[in-house]
């Protein structure tokens, strides 16, 4: 089976959705889109660099969990 991309996903589905693209680091430019579009919460993906990497470098998922004031679903 195929995989789709989420937007494949969300137009098969009939979702309305609103694409947005920023260029910079990870983190720090989705708590400023989020920010600036006054959203309520995050929904965001996690595939898991691993513990070790993740104890060294840290994850985006865990830089945006600190960087907002909003909740944060993670979703595997």
């Amino acid at each position: 089976m195929a995989c789709r991309s989420a937007m494949e996903t969300l137009h098969a589905e009939g979702v309305a959705f609103v694409r947005h693209t920023r260029i910079g680091a990870g983190a720090e430019m989705i708590v400023a889109g989020v920010r600036e579009l006054q959203c309520d919460s995050i929904l965001m993906g996690t595939h898991g660099a691993g513990f070790v990497t993740g104890v060294l470098l840290g994850s985006v998922a865990t830089k945006v969990i600190h960087l907002t004031v909003v909740p944060v679903t993670l979703v595997k």
